[in-house]
């Protein structure tokens, strides 16, 4: 191979001797100076420019290799010196290099002067190593003085314009071999170098880039070997790989410096070309196999590598693994990071080739957001969890700057596109939130916010925007994939149980291993601690937005309305996560707490800032893990062992009535399983309230929204405490209904298991019967715990705040339901409920018939709910508070046993009287009847929709559930109600007589 360059003899070494603009150039130089550069290009050539004899023995080769054109009087005379390239240029020519040498008896023998390497034949091996001889020349000389430096200096730059030419032909070549069989030593010596076995200097691959500097075109063309080399070496990569760090090494040196940060950036190895799938970036990218390396499994058809083995893992085993696991992640995301950062840092080049790899690496990875089930979680087409989980701890860890502070973050970013507006120092594209649902609805007649023309944003803008959308596409999803595996495990556990261990344990090994591997990278402490401050600094930058003091009339800021609702719900999810799974104890966890309590505040309970219920429903979630330690439900972790509450002035005023409106939301959230969703919501709401009853100030906010219900409740508009309790009973009684239906029918089924008839049963019977067995028993499960909440809830509310309760347009039904619950309990009916192991389905029949009759107690003392009791004739009887004083007292309960008595004597009484109404008024005319209760009217009101009269208490209880009209569904509201006049003057006429 020759060197690929056309040479000027006239000058091919005036720029090499060029000297400093003092230097006498017209003086004779003197044999002494002569000697000295004769000696450094000997010892940086290794040909003989000099008589090698006469160099000292510390400062001398001991191998040299002779050319035809060197002699021991050659001088350095400016006629000669195009004579010195000649020698050079015939060494780089030679072929056997070796068959040149000459030994002497001693001098500079090793490293950059060993043998082996005096005979190198390859051209960029021997420059590369006359280089490191050249930069190891001492800086000084008493001969030369600065001549020398100068000298050394430009036979460097020399060198390293020859290597280049050499490296771009060579590589030129390599790229048009089919079998790509031509090696590319520079990157060899390159790897060496990296490997520290090799004593080339780092700043002989930095110089030989930077000379192309400004031309991407050959830049990229000196690096492309390398970093194809890195590529494969990235392919092969797993948590315990020796070659991590030696990766890591070469990404280092290329976000060190400026050109081969370029080079890294604009190179094909950079990210996919073309309409590669999301998965590509795994696969085609330098950075891809680096940020795959975890322990969750890179598709659920597999087991996590680090957790599985042929044998079950010991306890001891599997924490010792799950520790270097860990620490093996926390270290591939740290390096990672600077990787990121080096690059974000080099230059406003890399800067844009960071952001456009992001941006890209999002777009076609946007199918993540779509997953759905294992099958879609495991596409071929979209890059793994692993992945994602990393990017969203190295973005995290990017956005720490941001983190804790008043952010000026402009929200138009999420309605601004790359060709609507352009980054304030040259960065873009721009992530694209224009297809995403706004957190806020816009109002009729209220301009959607749009971008001004000539717009520009700053970097904190991008990292605040780029960190949320790789959490919606990392974090958010993996944790979404995580809560199927355990389902899929529970699952399985269920279908497999008294199979034979050997049937199942395959299976259930492998769901094990992806569970601990799951648990070993989304919930180290690190990357929670991160996504929570981060998550935190957004809630801080939401309420800025909107500034309070909170007032639901004040019209919204516009740019809130470009807000995308993925940011709160991330949020959100990510507290349903914390709340369900024991994740350990965060750090730091005060310094978010006043900042989550003021957003969750401020946003939880407005319709406006926050459109979807179902989100803000999810703020309670996160609400509740802000209750110190040990308030939460049961099994329910907390993050707090400091209780905030007392001391949060916008909480103490708002947070009550906050909490109520979402509770009432919810229960349309525009899902289909909505019904389902609005019990999973409402327990930690249970929790929240349970905690704030105790605390005087949030239990006046309580006792104040119960008075003006009770003062307006027959208004034209329905209270919101009124709202708050019908939806409370609603809620108990179908979870008290349903969970004593599916006992009985679980008590069905195991009565015929112990029968005679069961053995008499085909198998396809014994399926049905064990089929019915199973969905009775989630169901019972399920609703019995439900009820439980909803009934403890109900007793602690009715302690102290009793009238709410107590108004017409719900007296009846809260006594209908207690009535109903309680028959069962104490009751002839409760031998149904008798199953083999109550604690299975969380039922407890002796506490919940305490709490029931708390609840009677505690509203007792009341009029109207004395006379609500009789009032229902399906389930009530005087027997059954004295059923229920039986079971009290075997439960030792003698203050409520005394009480009790005191109940039934008020309610007899009550009975009496009625009897006498009823017999006077018992021949009402039909007109006079409410046409749903059948029950004699005492203030009748017209439908206006569909002209029917009804009497207002029992239409105010119906459009407490449900804002229409009965009769044909149209809209109602209790401002719309017409008093019947007429009709009610006609019916205190007819009860004036009958008295």
């Amino acid at each position: 191979l020759k060197i690929p360059m056309e040479l000027d003899p006239s000058t091919p070494f005036q720029q090499l001797f060029e000297l400093r603009d003092d230097f006498d150039r017209n003086r004779e130089w003197s044999t002494k100076v002569t000697k000295e550069i004769n000696a450094v290009l000997t010892r940086i050539f290794l040909v003989p420019f000099c008589d090698v004899a006469d160099m000292p023995s510390t400062a001398r080769p001991r191998y040299i290799v002779t050319v035809e054109l060197a002699s021991a009087g050659l001088e350095a005379s400016r006629e000669l010196l195009t004579t010195k390239y000649q020698v050079i240029l015939k060494r780089m020519q030679m072929w056997r290099p070796q068959e040149h040498l000459w030994e002497g008896h001693s001098g500079l023998s090793g490293g950059l002067f060993a043998k082996d390497v005096a005979i190198l034949a390859d051209k960029v091996p021997y420059l590369s190593f006359c280089y490191g001889r050249a930069a190891a020349e001492p800086a000084a000389c008493k001969v030369t003085g600065d001549l020398k430096a100068a000298i050394v200096r430009q036979v460097k730059e020399k060198i390293v314009e020859w290597a280049g030419e050499v490296i771009i032909a060579k590589h030129q070549l390599l790229l048009r071999s089919i079998n790509r069989q031509i090696k590319s030593e520079f990157s060899e010596l390159f790897f060496q170098m990296v490997m520290t076995k090799s004593p080339v200097p780092q700043e002989f691959f930095v110089d030989v880039g930077q000379r192309y500097s400004d031309d991407v075109a050959k830049l990229v063309l000196v690096y492309e070997p390398v970093l194809g080399h890195l590529l494969q070496l990235t392919q092969g990569l797993k948590l315990d790989s020796q070659n991590i760090s030696l990766c890591f090494s070469v990404l280092d040196f290329f976000t060190s410096h400026e050109a081969t940060g370029k080079a890294l950036i604009s190179s094909a190895f950079w990210r996919p070309a073309g309409n590669a799938p999301g998965s590509a970036f795994e696969s085609q990218c330098v950075l891809g196999g680096l940020l795959r390396l975890s322990s969750v499994s890179a598709t659920l058809m597999q087991p996590s590598g680090q957790f599985y083995s042929d044998h079950e893992l010991t306890n001891m085993e599997i924490a010792t693994q799950f520790q270097i696991v860990q620490s093996s992640i926390q270290q591939v995301v740290e390096r990672l990071s600077q990787v990121f950062r080096n690059l974000l840092r080099l230059s406003a080049l890399t800067k844009h080739g960071v952001v456009e790899w992001l941006v890209d690496c999002f777009h076609r990875n946007s199918g993540r957001t779509k997953m759905i089930n294992l099958l879609s979680a495991s596409s071929p087409s979209l890059t793994s969890d692993g992945f994602f989980l990393n990017l969203s701890w190295v973005m995290l860890k990017l956005s720490e700057p941001l983190m804790g502070k008043a952010l000026v973050i402009d929200p138009l970013y999420c309605v601004a596109t790359t060709q609507q507006a352009s980054e304030g120092d040259g960065i873009g594209p721009f992530v694209d939130f224009t297809k995403e649902t706004r957190l806020a609805n816009v109002s009729e007649g209220v301009a959607r916010p749009a971008l001004a023309l000539g717009t520009t944003f700053n970097f904190k803008n991008h990292c605040f925007f780029l960190t949320h959308r790789c959490l919606s596409l990392g974090m958010t999803q993996a944790l979404n994939t995580f809560e199927q595996v355990l389902r899929a495990y529970s699952q399985a556990r269920e279908q497999m149980a008294g199979l034979p261990m050997d049937a199942n344990s395959l299976q259930i090994r492998m769901l094990t291993s992806q569970i601990i591997g799951f648990k070993a990278h989304a919930t180290h402490v690190e990357l929670l601690n991160l996504c929570l401050s981060f998550y935190t600094t957004t809630a801080q930058w939401l309420v800025q937005l909107v500034t309070p003091p909170l007032d639901s009339a004040q019209e919204l800021p516009v740019q809130l309305l470009a807000v995308p609702e993925c940011l709160v719900e991330n949020m959100a999810d990510f507290a349903m996560f914390l709340r369900q799974k024991d994740t350990g104890t965060l750090e730091n966890i005060g310094v978010h707490m006043n900042h989550l309590i003021t957003f969750i505040t401020v946003f939880m309970g407005n319709s406006k800032l926050i459109s979807n219920p179902h989100v803000r429903a999810k703020l309670a979630l996160l609400l509740s893990l802000m209750l110190p330690s040990g308030q939460g439900s049961e099994a329910q972790p907390t993050l707090s062992g400091e209780d905030f509450f007392y001391s949060h002035d916008v909480a103490k005023e708002h947070l009550i009535e906050a909490l109520l409106k979402v509770f009432i939301d919810i229960e349309f959230t525009g899902q289909s399983f909505q019904f389902e969703n609005k019990f999973r919501y409402r327990i930690p709401m249970y929790d929240i309230l349970e905690h704030l009853w105790k605390i005087p100030t949030y239990r006046a906010s309580i006792e104040l929204l119960s008075e003006q219900a009770v003062q307006s409740y027959d208004g034209s508009e329905i209270p919101l405490f009124l709202r708050f309790i019908n939806l409370m009973l609603n809620d108990a009684t179908v979870q008290l209904d349903e969970g004593l239906q599916n006992l009985a029918k679980v008590k069905e089924v195991e009565d015929m298991q112990s029968s005679q008839q069961w053995p008499t049963l085909t198998n396809e019977e014994r399926r049905a019967y064990l089929e019915r067995l199973n969905e009775a028993s989630m169901m019972a499960k399920n609703r019995n715990f439900l009820a439980m909440r909803t009934v403890r809830a109900l007793a602690m509310i009715t302690m102290d705040t009793r009238r709410p309760f107590v108004v017409p347009t719900l007296v009846d039904r809260l006594a209908a339901m207690l009535n109903y619950v309680l028959q069962h309990l104490v009751g002839a009916k409760r031998n149904e409920l008798k199953v083999k192991d109550l604690q299975k389905y969380n039922f407890n029949p002796k506490e919940l018939t305490k709490i029931l009759v708390a609840v009677y107690l505690n509203l007792g003392h009341e009029r109207a709910f004395c006379e609500a009791l009789p009032r229902d004739q399906r389930s009530f009887s005087m027997d059954l508070l004295h059923q229920a004083e039986q079971v009290l007292r075997a439960l030792r309960e003698e203050d409520m046993v005394a009480e009790l008595r005191h109940l039934a004597q008020r309610v007899q009484k009550c009975c009496d009287e009625m009897r006498v109404e009823e017999e006077r008024y018992e021949e009402a005319p039909e007109e006079f009847l409410d046409p749903l209760m059948s029950t004699l009217m005492s203030d009748p009101v017209v439908l206006p929709t569909s002209g029917v009269s009804m009497d207002r208490v029992n239409i105010v209880r119906h459009l407490l559930s449900d804002m229409s009209d009965p009769f044909n569904r149209q809209p109602l509201t209790p401002d719309m109600l017409v008093p019947n006049t007429d009709l009610r003057r006609k019916i205190e006429e007819w009860k004036a007589n009958r008295k």
